[in-house]
């Protein structure tokens, strides 16, 4: 709730500003400044007057009917969603990648829109009070909407920027890219050997499913990539032998990243530990060969191929 002038509270403002969160996280690529890597001390929100706000069109401002017209506004999508310094800060005025430019910085003139240029010096702007943007800290002209023609000038006086500023919140940080398809654990470089129920671990893009498949295109693991950007999916029905791996990420978009994991070999748990050849161990034990392509199992003098 914001007090007016006149001391009345205005319930619509609380109700603007929790939609302008939503609208925040929607617009920010399109409101994100030309040096979007850094959002700190900035605010997001419409520019506003007590009657005008900005626009992108040659006009650049337009009549808002006051501060419920500016709320509908905003709410509708009519009025642009601007990226900007918050109190204390410097740095460019900017929507859909278009920032504010002062034709003279410093010093009264004219106010464009122009593509944004972390170089120009008319596209840095300072906001020396909740009401007040200048192009020079100390002495500069002031940030107007002149309201007979809503032509926008840097002047000696300034528009009072209250009524946007309102239901601005701080810009949301640049979110971090999402963490590669990538699986952690089984190393199966070091050793290929799996035993049933064997979890897989690894890391990728949240909300995204985590398939693990046999040779023959069977599921045999299956998770959801936690909102952390972690997974982890035990394996089950994978018969005893030889078999090959494949891991697939399906994005949220649809697309698919895919890992092909090599060939495994599953034994039971009886055989998990190193296997002796049974004329060194007195008959008791067995030994794992690997000859053509196929895997020979000797156990207690019988031999079998396993399946």
């Amino acid at each position: 709730m914001v007090s007016t002038k006149s001391g009345k509270r205005i319930g619509r403002v609380a109700s603007a500003a929790a939609a302008m969160v939503g609208l925040a996280a929607v617009s920010m690529t399109l409101a994100a400044p030309a040096n979007a890597a850094s959002l700190e001390n900035m605010m997001t929100g419409p520019i506003a007057g007590e009657s005008y706000f900005l626009t992108l069109n040659p006009g650049y401002g337009t009549y808002s009917g006051g501060l419920p017209g500016l709320e509908a506004a905003v709410e509708s999508g009519a009025a642009p969603i601007w990226t900007y310094p918050s109190v204390g800060a410097s740095g460019p005025i900017s929507s859909d990648g278009l920032c504010l430019q002062a034709a003279k910085p410093g010093a009264a003139g004219a106010v464009s829109v122009a593509p944004c240029d972390e170089t120009n010096p008319g596209q840095t702007w300072f906001t020396t009070s909740p009401v007040t943007f200048k192009t020079a800290k100390a002495n500069g002209a002031m940030l107007r909407i002149e309201g007979a023609s809503s032509v926008v000038t840097n002047a000696n006086s300034g528009t009072n920027w209250e009524a946007g500023m309102k239901l601005a919140v701080p810009a949301a940080p640049v979110a971090p890219d999402p963490a590669p398809f990538v699986v952690l654990t089984p190393n199966l470089s070091e050793s290929n050997t799996l035993l049933p129920g064997t979890t897989f671990t690894g890391t990728g893009e949240p909300g995204s499913t985590v398939v693990i498949t046999d040779k023959d295109g069977n599921t045999v693991g299956e998770t959801i990539v936690d909102e952390y950007g972690a997974w982890s999916a035990p394996i089950s029905g994978l018969p005893q032998g030889p078999n090959n791996l494949t891991a697939t990420e399906t994005l949220p978009n649809g697309e698919n990243v895919v890992i092909d994991l090599g060939p495994v070999v599953v034994v039971m748990s009886d055989e998990s530990t190193p296997l002796m050849d049974p004329t060194v161990a007195g008959g008791v034990g067995a030994v794992l060969v690997t000859a053509a392509g196929a895997t020979l199992v000797i156990r207690r003098r019988k031999a079998h191929i396993a399946a």
